[in-house]
Formats: C-alpha cells, sequence, structure tokens
C-alpha cells in the first residue's frame, strides 16, 4: 500500500485546490472586469444580451455627450450587400472612418454585459449625469436609449442600461471604448491607401520655400536591367527631372526619398479648419506630391515636429491638421543626395581610350571595345580580361555625388587625373582633388568643382592599378 500513498495525496490537493478555486469564482464575481468582454459574434443564450438584435438591424445611433456633443451615425446597404456607415449632416472636407463607425454598429446591435448588478438609484452608477445617452435605432422594432453611468469600482468598466429597464449592467473595457467615442474619435486620419512598394510611385515631387524643385519619376524601362554587366551596374529605375536631369542614385534613391513618402501614416487628429497655421510650422510648408501606377494622387503639406517626434501635415485642399507616426525629413533633402552623377557615360560602347595621371608622374592607359555584349580592352598595351576591362571601366565612371562643393571648402592636391576620348573623337577631362579625410572635390573639363565624391569610391580606383600591376583579378564591385 505504500506505493499508492503518494498518488491519494496528490489526489487530495487537487481535491482541494478545485474547491478553493470554485469558491473564489462564486463568492468574487465581480473579478470578471479584469478579463474583458465577451465576444460579440455567436455568444451564448445564458450571458446577459443587453441588446439582442444584429449589426444588419441598425439604422442609425444617435450619441450625446456629457459635454453636450450630439452627433449621429447612418446605416445602410452598399450594391452587394455589405454595411455602409455614414456621419449625418458632416462637413464635406471632412473624412471619416467608416470601419469604426461599422464596429459601433456591432456592438450596439448584440450589446453583452459582463454581469448584471440589479437595480438602484440613479445617482448611485451615474445615470442622473450619464457620460453618454445613445439611442439605437433599428430597421424593425421600437428604438432603444442606453446610459452610461460612472465607472466601476475597479475603473474595467462601465455602468450601463437601458431607459426602458431597471435592470443595471457592467459593460468591459473594449466595450466601454467604443461606446465612448466622440465624434472627433471618429475621424479618418489617413493620409492615403497604402502604397506597397516604391516600384508603384512613379512620379514623386518636394517643394520647399525659396529652393527649386525635387522631381523623380520612373523610368519607362523600370525594371529592365540590360544583359551587360557594366550597363547592368549603372542601370537604375529613377531619374531626377528636376532641377537636374539626371540618373537617380539606385544606392540611396530608396531610403533619402522613396521609402520615406510610403512609410508616412497619420497618428492623430490635430485641429480642424486651424486658425493659426504658424503654430505647426504650416504657414510656409514642404510640399510633397506623389503618383502611383494605381491612379493614387497625394499632394500633403507639411510642417514642424511634434512633440512625439512626428510631423504635423495638411492633406492640401483639406482643412484638417494631422500629426504623423514618424518623422518625414524631407526639409533638408538636397537632389545632391539622390543624384547618380556617372561623370563618364552611361555606355561603354561609346568609349575609345581612357588615359589615367597619378600622382608623381605615373601614367596608365587602357583602350576599350565592346564584343557580343562584353567589355574587353588593353591596359598599357597588354589585353586585359573581360572581367578586369568591366571592373575597371566601373570603378572609372561610377562616381556618385556624396554632396556639393559648399561654400568655404578648399580644393587640395590633384588626386588623380582621367581623360576619355570618345570613338566620336569627343575629349572629355575629369580631375579629383583633395578636401579632407572623407571627401574628393570633382571637376570635369577644368571647370569649378561643384560637387564631392566620396573618399571610398577614389580608393577602390586607385587600388586597382596596384592589383593590375600585380597581374591579379579586380573584385566586384557589386
Amino acid at each position: 500500500m505504500k506505493q499508492f500513498k503518494p498518488v491519494l495525496i496528490s489526489f487530495a490537493v487537487l481535491v482541494v485546490v478545485a474547491a478553493v478555486a470554485f469558491a473564489v469564482i462564486k463568492l468574487f464575481p465581480q473579478i470578471s472586469d479584469d478579463i474583458g468582454d465577451p465576444i460579440n459574434n455567436n455568444v451564448s443564450s445564458s450571458l446577459n444580451k443587453i441588446i439582442d438584435r444584429s449589426s444588419k438591424d441598425v439604422a442609425s445611433v444617435e450619441i450625446t455627450t456629457d459635454t453636450g456633443e450630439s452627433f449621429a451615425i447612418d446605416y445602410g446597404e452598399d450594391s452587394i450587400g455589405a454595411q455602409t456607415a455614414t456621419m449625418r449632416n458632416a462637413d464635406p472636407l471632412l473624412a471619416y472612418d467608416e470601419s469604426d463607425m461599422t464596429t459601433l454598429s456591432g456592438f450596439v446591435g448584440l450589446l453583452v454585459a459582463l454581469e448584471e448588478v440589479g437595480t438602484g438609484e440613479d445617482s448611485m452608477f451615474g445615470f442622473d449625469k450619464p457620460q453618454r445617452t445613445i439611442k439605437v435605432n433599428f430597421k424593425g422594432g421600437e428604438p432603444v436609449t442606453l446610459l452610461i453611468g460612472s465607472e466601476t469600482p475597479l475603473g474595467t468598466g462601465v455602468y450601463i442600461r437601458r431607459t426602458d429597464r431597471d435592470t443595471v449592467y457592467t459593460v468591459g473595457g473594449s466595450t466601454t471604448d467604443i461606446l465612448m467615442m466622440t465624434k472627433s474619435d471618429y475621424r479618418d486620419v489617413k493620409l492615403f491607401d497604402t502604397v506597397s512598394s516604391v516600384d508603384l510611385l512613379t512620379e514623386v515631387t518636394v517643394s520647399r520655400p525659396g529652393k527649386a524643385d525635387i522631381t523623380v519619376v520612373r523610368k519607362e524601362d523600370a525594371g529592365k536591367v540590360p544583359e551587360d554587366q557594366a550597363e547592368a551596374a549603372l542601370h537604375t529605375d529613377y531619374k531626377l527631372t528636376s532641377p537636374v536631369n539626371r540618373d537617380a542614385n539606385p544606392d540611396t534613391i530608396n531610403s533619402a526619398l522613396l521609402d520615406k513618402v510610403i512609410a508616412i501614416k497619420g497618428e492623430s487628429l490635430v485641429e480642424d479648419y486651424p486658425k493659426d497655421l504658424s503654430k505647426y510650422g504650416l504657414e510656409a510648408p514642404v510640399k510633397l506630391k506623389f503618383k502611383t501606377s494605381e491612379d493614387l494622387s497625394v499632394s500633403l503639406l507639411i510642417g514642424d515636429r511634434t512633440p512625439t517626434g512626428g510631423r504635423y501635415v495638411m492633406p492640401e485642399g483639406v482643412p484638417t491638421v494631422i500629426a504623423t507616426e514618424g518623422d518625414i525629413d524631407l526639409t533638408s533633402l538636397s537632389h545632391a543626395d539622390i543624384i547618380m552623377q556617372l561623370i563618364w557615360f552611361y555606355n561603354s560602347e561609346d568609349i575609345d581610350t581612357v588615359t589615367y595621371s597619378l600622382p608623381g608622374g605615373e601614367t596608365h592607359t587602357m583602350k576599350l571595345e565592346v564584343k557580343d555584349n562584353k567589355l574587353i580592352g588593353t591596359y598599357d598595351g597588354k589585353t586585359m580580361q573581360n572581367k578586369n576591362a568591366t571592373n575597371l571601366f566601373l570603378r572609372t565612371v561610377r562616381f556618385t555625388i556624396a554632396g556639393e562643393f559648399a561654400s568655404g571648402m578648399q580644393k587640395g592636391e590633384s588626386v588623380i587625373k582621367v581623360q576619355t576620348k570618345l570613338k566620336s573623337g569627343a575629349i572629355t577631362t575629369f580631375e579629383l582633388f583633395y578636401v579632407n579625410e572623407r571627401q574628393y572635390a570633382a571637376s570635369v573639363d577644368g571647370k569649378a568643382p561643384e560637387y564631392v565624391v566620396g573618399v571610398s569610391e577614389v580608393r577602390e580606383l586607385l587600388e586597382s592599378f596596384e592589383i593590375l600591376a600585380r597581374n591579379e583579378d579586380i573584385p566586384d564591385m557589386f
């Protein structure tokens, strides 16, 4: 019998625990406030139903708040039988969230209590000065008017009763949140329909006071990558049309602009019909316009930062200030941030000879030719493999702008001079000058530098000559 003793003890403990749990549930039913609301769909008939209809039966909901605000939502059906919801007598310039309004009809159509409290004087439950009076009109049958009283002692819900009955109920947190919404809570702060990919953007324009517009458009051949390795490496889906007509840098166009555009989201309503735009930095705003291949056209006015790190914005033509979820950092955007200025030429077939002049009098010459979509050439008179010809060409032409050669910058000594002769006979000279440990000034045909390039691209080109001197292969850039 000894071997059965632990089993009997464990069984006895389980019986005691179960008995205690049962007693707690029976003696303290108010704890149910902590577990949230019953689900409003397919509820059991044993639950306390304050209203036992469905969302489709709701014709309208009329709400009066304790601050004196009154508004109404009307419900109907569209051509396929789906429920519609509209704010009655709404300002045509202001938008309301139909999804939120539809949700309300579900909660008041089938309204389930957490528990039935009983009866008592109105003042005991806050019904003498209700927070909300909600009249629910049905397509068939008598309307039901609800009074929302004070919060329950645990603060997880409110007392509620119908005006045609004395019974008092409680409802939980999620139901309370829906029933306590004000008219402004139903406002739609979505700034535009979701754009799932930057590939859908066909045109983006950023306009700022006192500065030239930056306009980027998606090219007609976007997504079609050339077969030639050198041309493929230089391919980009977007180009700038203002303030210059140049290809966009594929490495930065998304991060500097396009990703930021599609990430914009409204977070909260700030003010309708603002009287003082200067409070939000919207008296002289940044203007963002964009279009998509799905016929979406958006125009936003962007102002100052919000206290939570977003931005104040206004959809153009809509008298509403909205706070965004995050920052929209377009105020300091420069076209130099997203331009891809290929110092030489997009097409390697145009180039005949490239001559390099390095410090100390060192010089090298590369002659190029394209055969069967492959770049071949000679380097200092010796035949180059396709890989080395391609990679030296890419390191020569693929200098991207890292910024403007700003006022006050000083041009140091020449680091490298590249002279390119085209098959047409034209000659172009590109020269790089030391500025600081991170930047080099770029000069074309002896003109004053306009832009600077990064040190990594300069270093890669200079290293190419050391690699070729060791008769090794130049590593791919990509």
